[in-house]
């Protein structure tokens, strides 16, 4: 569908009048909102030469584009659209008539389907058809950097046509063209560039959640091989021991942080025997022993913490 309605647009634009009036200046202005479409303001002058006022003005309006807003010096203009096969026909009420003799420039808002997404650029275009001549054209289309690929702009535009103006800024580009129109004859303006991948956010969200829960499964992962390769070590080292030191290694392995006394109590040993392991142990750097007040606390030593 916005294949053909983008077809249409190619057809046709905004450009007849009735009641004998006068289109003096038409100027289109152009910017992309998505890799599909553009918001414009078109400015046309009009120039009533009749000998009485009027307050209707009719334009022909491409089939496709969506009409935001109509203003004249006067404020907001009314008007209703009557679809036509090929084109629509928009009837404009002046609140205050326009007299004869009088010059006046109405302000249109609309979006339409300008844009063609292709492989490597994009392609922007537009085919006027007037129905009567007019000497003073000019269209400005601006493209921001965003939508553009990265490095120097002006080279990131390319295939003009016809001939215009490249203006680089530092939000984007500006190309204008100023040509006058023939009625009956249609005139095409276009131009591609190369095009700035767009981002998912929804997968960019998704991949940075998958990414951190299977970061948080690899530290809980890790800390267990570590946990139950300390474990392993320091069951090695207890073979290397007597059975009363293996004992006193057991209980602190098992339980860390358990009191001397704890200790004395679970093993059934004398308070001077376990001492003495104790003391063992710690000079092998199998047990770390600090106090709290004359409480004796248990820990596993560097040698079983590496």
């Amino acid at each position: 569908m916005k294949r053909i309605l983008l077809f249409l647009i190619i057809l046709f634009s905004l450009i007849q009048t009735a009641h004998a009036l006068q289109i003096e200046k038409y100027h289109i202005t152009a910017k992309p909102i998505n890799y599909e479409q553009t918001e414009n303001i078109v400015e046309v002058t009009i120039y009533n030469d009749e000998e009485t006022a009027t307050s209707i003005v009719i334009l022909n309006l491409a089939l496709g584009t969506d009409i935001t807003t109509i203003f004249d010096a006067y404020g907001k203009v009314e008007y209703s659209i009557q679809e036509q096969k090929y084109t629509q026909i928009v009837t404009l009420e002046f609140t205050k008539p326009l007299t004869a003799g009088e010059h006046r420039t109405i302000t249109i808002s609309t979006v339409s389907y300008n844009l063609i997404k292709k492989e490597e650029y994009i392609e922007y275009i537009l085919v006027t058809t007037p129905l009567v001549n007019i000497s003073n054209f000019t269209h400005s289309l601006f493209i921001p950097k965003t939508f553009m690929a990265e490095g120097e702009v002006t080279k990131q535009i390319y295939g003009v046509v016809p001939y215009a103006s490249v203006t680089e800024t530092k939000e984007g580009a500006w190309i204008e063209w100023s040509t006058p129109l023939i009625g009956g004859k249609p005139t095409s303006f276009i131009v591609r560039f190369t095009y700035r991948e767009e981002k998912n956010i929804f997968e960019m969200i998704v991949y940075g959640f998958v990414i951190l829960i299977f970061f948080i499964v690899s530290i809980v992962l890790s800390c267990k091989i570590w946990k139950f390769y300390k474990q392993k070590r320091a069951l090695d080292a207890i073979n290397i021991l007597s059975i009363r030191e293996k004992a006193v290694l057991e209980c602190v392995i098992k339980k860390p942080g358990i009191k001397q006394h704890e200790v004395v109590r679970l093993l059934k040993y004398t308070k001077s025997s376990t001492s003495k392991i104790v003391k063992r142990l710690q000079f092998r750097e199998l047990l770390e022993v600090t106090k709290d007040g004359n409480v004796r606390i248990l820990t596993q030593g560097k040698k079983l913490g590496k």
